[in-house]
Formats: structure tokens, C-alpha cells, sequence
């Protein structure tokens, strides 16, 4: 029974440590990275050979993105399906 008191405590603690710490640092993250992208369209040149590098590079931060949300997504439901289970 303490054990499970225990755990419980300690999930609820990460829940909240994840919720108010990590989530608004990852949003600044995502933020400086957005406005990074931007200031690299301000020195491309217009030629074809850019223009299909930073289509090339546009395309793989899509791909990081969509992951990134996957994995945010599917930690928030494991977060919310342990804390559904693990209320006294």
C-alpha cells in the first residue's frame, strides 16, 4: 500500500514537472526554430539549386515536426492514461 501511495505521488510529480517545466521550454524551442527558418528565407538567392535545397531542408524539419508532435502527443496520452489509473 505504500509503495502504491509512493508511486503515485511520484507520477503526479513528474505529470506536473513535464506539464509546467518542459512543455512551455519545448514551445520556446519550437518558437526559435520557427524564426530561424524565417531568417534563413531572407539570404537565400533565387536560383533553382537553393531553391531545391531549402525545399530539401524545409522537408526534413517538416519531418522532425511531425515526429516531434507524434511523440508529444503519445506522451501526453500515456501521461493522462497513468494518471487516470493511479488516482486514490
Amino acid at each position: 500500500v505504500m509503495l502504491s501511495i509512493l508511486s503515485c505521488v511520484c507520477w503526479q510529480s513528474v505529470y506536473l514537472l513535464w506539464r509546467n517545466v518542459f512543455c512551455p521550454f519545448l514551445d520556446w524551442v519550437v518558437c526559435f526554430l520557427i524564426l530561424n527558418c524565417l531568417c534563413c528565407l531572407y539570404i537565400l538567392e533565387v536560383n533553382p539549386l537553393s531553391v531545391a535545397s531549402f525545399a530539401n531542408i524545409f522537408s526534413h524539419s517538416e519531418g522532425c515536426l511531425f515526429l516531434w508532435f507524434m511523440v508529444s502527443f503519445a506522451g501526453q496520452k500515456l501521461l493522462s492514461f497513468i494518471r487516470s489509473h493511479l488516482v486514490l
